[in-house]
């Protein structure tokens, strides 16, 4: 079966990502392409890297006959997606890729992101949609928010180790690196390539970057998590380098018959130290994450040119 797809925000680069990852799936087929400023033009004119893809115009959201849609992706701003969501169909099944659902407390989301929440009842659907975590919950949910990267990342790495009761709950560093796209493509003067080419620099810090509100919030521990998140933007486009200090025990097949994590030879098979990584220009285009185990051995495959 073929299910009929639509991205709101397919002009962002978010939206450039979702088209490029669903436009050769084979159980999709992209109906609709919303773009408020970039109306009627093709796609190609605006991502020209696309341009081989057979696909509709942009079109404005209310164009868009969304009786014909089996699911949408919004690819929106913070703030613009409740709105927008709350007026499509009630029974329209809906990814939300900003961070507009992500919190379950309306006053949180209030606090981390210093605006009122508009759709406090459709938060109430929303599941938060870490995969590996939620599964069961997302597919049978409406509302699927999307997380934020870094604080993905984040609990890849140390949910595990939680529950395992393997690390100080009140001395966790997270170091991420994370490219300037993340920012969207609004002029920010911080963000120019002058200002940021060849290095990077923290941001964020002393407790305030948004994505902790998601480690609050999953972090659901007898005594509350704490500790410092140092975000870095980096000069490259449309990729992040995230690592953290970890321990490697336990972490090796926690997520089995999960193809979204998978093994890499390179630290198993030829025997690296713990510190030494695949560098990250190797896995660019995959959707998995790749990572070190203990030995034992790994469930799926990876397609670095190190595993290829």
């Amino acid at each position: 079966m073929t299910y009929k797809i639509a991205i709101l925000g397919a002009s962002g680069y978010t939206g450039a990502e979702l088209i490029r990852l669903l436009a050769t799936h084979p159980s999709f087929s992209i109906a609709a392409l919303g773009a408020e400023r970039k109306a009627g033009q093709p796609l190609a004119q605006v991502f020209p890297h696309l341009r081989h893809l057979d696909l509709p115009l942009l079109v404005k959201t209310e164009e868009i006959d969304f009786s014909q849609i089996d699911l949408c992706f919004c690819a929106l701003p913070h703030k613009t997606s409740q709105n927008i969501i709350a007026g499509l169909p009630a029974d329209l099944k809906i990814v939300d890729l900003s961070a507009d659902f992500r919190l379950r407390d309306p006053a949180q989301y209030e606090a981390w992101y210093g605006e009122s929440h508009d759709a406090p009842a459709l938060q109430k659907e929303a599941v938060y949609g870490l995969t590996e975590f939620y599964r069961d919950e997302i597919i049978s949910a409406r509302l699927v928010a999307g997380t934020g990267c870094n604080a993905a990342t984040g609990q890849y790495l140390l949910r595990p180790l939680i529950a395992g009761g393997l690390i100080d709950l009140d001395d966790i560093i997270l170091d991420l690196k994370c490219a300037v796209s993340g920012a969207g493509r609004a002029l920010k003067e911080n963000l120019l390539h002058a200002e940021l080419s060849e290095g990077y620099h923290a941001y964020a810090l002393g407790g305030t970057h948004r994505h902790l509100g998601e480690f609050d919030q999953e972090f659901s521990c007898p005594r509350r998590a704490s500790g410092e998140n140092s975000i870095h933007p980096a000069s490259g486009a449309c990729k992040s380098r995230h690592s953290c200090h970890w321990l490697r025990q336990r972490r090796s097949g926690r997520h089995p018959q999960r193809p979204a994590t998978r093994l890499c030879k390179r630290a198993v098979c030829r025997g690296f130290r713990l510190w030494s990584n695949p560098k990250h220009a190797a896995r660019a285009g995959l959707e998995f994450l790749p990572h070190r185990g203990d030995g034992r051995p790994y469930s799926g495959a990876c397609h670095c040119h190190w595993c290829a």
